[in-house]
């Protein structure tokens, strides 16, 4: 029979004015229950069986503080955590034996008021398995906007589970949204959010004005970092949902979209399965960091991509050791930089590799060259698609910033495919470069 404790008065919890300084709860047999959970300024303890906040924990305004949890399980309608004041410090570190799970409006909203100057979160999730079901934004993170530029303002969390399970709906709503510093990320400064865990899903699709993205599963923005680190043997799930009706003059639904300096980086040990169902976009530079997506998967691995990769004035690097295919309507470079390396090690597909069109356009000398560099190895690693190369008559040297290089090793392929104008009339295929070691191309014609 589950026990509900209250070991602060009943209207500290119920109120929505009140705050309490601090909760001291130890008493592991039982299990802590609250509507509504609102902590100010101190140090808490909880120390129970199962933790169970019906409506809400929130950490607000809080000067300098901790929170320490120990659980077996711990769910709540939403965990919100807010900074105001200037010289505030918080820390987390919450550890639970089985389930962590937040379902509610809310999900994880972690932010600093972006006035303020020299506060700081860092929270550490320690779970079996961490799981957010939200109808609005699953893990949101901020501690800027492009408007404020605060002194020393910075979240950084450390998620480390066997399991993480992030389901958001909505019209805005990532699975995960980060929204760092106008500067250079440090650990005193911006947005860093490390994911560490053997299985993740990450499941939405709201999306941004100005990002000419339909639906964006995870969007990490003004130079934030999310790191998400899989063990050998795990799965990765990115699904991009429908939620928003398709924009012709989008590029179509995003897994990942890092804006303005943000990086996300994704490193999976051997034998792992990758799966995003969506494309990638980095675009934009902030304070001369530029937006940055890589994605590697160590031997043994499977990965598939659908959509398209975008690099304006970002990068994109995608490395795998095989068993792998992206199905990409465009992989356009302008003033960016996209690196394709697929591998033959361990593959047993019959088919790898990529379709799609490689555009590289507008590179020069004020925003930088427009790079595509594409390596395949293995007879299994086919291309298919076509190559164009667009550059500005009237700038000067701008035919030598935009570059496509295709490196054919091992017996891959490249399939041509043919390539037409608006009027429907036959173009050249145009490439920088193509190294064939033990590669090949053919060309269709219809």
């Amino acid at each position: 029979m589950r026990k509900s404790i209250l070991s602060l008065a009943v209207a500290t919890f119920c109120s929505t004015s009140s705050f309490a300084d601090t909760v001291n709860f130890n008493d592991p047999e039982n299990d802590y229950i609250q509507e509504k959970i609102s902590l100010g300024t101190g140090d808490s303890t909880i120390n129970a069986k199962d933790v169970v906040v019906n409506n809400i924990f929130e950490i607000f305004r809080a000067t300098e503080g901790s929170l320490t949890v120990n659980a077996d399980n711990f769910k709540t309608g939403g965990f919100y955590s807010k900074l105001l004041d200037n010289n505030a410090q918080y820390k987390q570190d919450i550890k639970i034996a089985n389930d962590f799970t937040i379902s509610g409006s809310s999900g994880l909203n972690l932010s600093n008021y972006i006035t303020s100057n020299n506060i700081r979160q860092d929270i550490n999730i320690d779970a079996k398995n961490f799981i957010i079901n939200s109808n609005n934004i699953g893990i949101s993170i901020a501690t800027t906007t492009s408007s404020y530029k605060p002194n020393n303002s910075a979240i950084n969390v450390h998620i480390k589970a066997d399991s993480v399970n992030i389901d958001a709906n909505g019209n805005q709503s990532q699975a995960i949204y980060l929204s760092g510093s106008n500067e250079k990320y440090r650990d005193d400064s911006g947005v860093y959010l490390k994911i560490d865990s053997k299985n993740i899903t990450l499941k939405g699709g709201g999306s941004y004005g100005g990002t000419y993205a339909d639906n964006i599963a995870v969007f990490a923005t003004n130079n934030s970092i999310l790191d998400i680190c899989g063990s050998e043997g795990g799965i990765l799930n990115i699904d991009t949902k429908n939620i928003n009706s398709s924009d012709p003059n989008a590029f179509g639904n995003m897994s990942i979209f890092a804006d303005d300096g943000a990086q996300v980086n994704i490193d999976y040990q051997k034998n792992s399965n990758l799966s995003f169902n969506g494309g990638f976009s980095a675009m934009w530079s902030r304070d001369d960091e530029k937006a940055r997506i890589s994605v590697n998967a160590q031997e043994g691995s499977k990965t598939f991509i659908t959509g398209s990769f975008i690099a304006i004035d970002g990068d994109i690097d995608v490395k795998t050791y095989g068993n792998t295919y992206i199905d990409a309507p465009l992989i356009m470079s302008q003033s960016g930089i996209i690196n394709i390396d697929i591998g033959d090690e361990y593959s047993t597909s019959t088919y790898n590799g990529i379709k799609g069109n490689l555009v590289a356009s507008y590179g020069d000398d004020t925003y930088g060259d427009s790079v595509i560099n594409v390596k395949l190895s293995g007879k299994n690693n086919v291309f298919t698609g076509t190559s164009s190369i667009y550059w500005n008559e009237d700038e000067p040297n701008a035919k030598d910033k935009n570059k496509i290089n295709l490196d054919l090793r091992d017996g891959a392929r490249w399939d041509v495919e043919k390539l037409e104008d608006d009027n429907g009339g036959s173009l050249n295929n145009y490439l920088t470069s193509l190294n064939l070691m033990g590669g090949y191309f053919k060309y269709w014609l219809s």
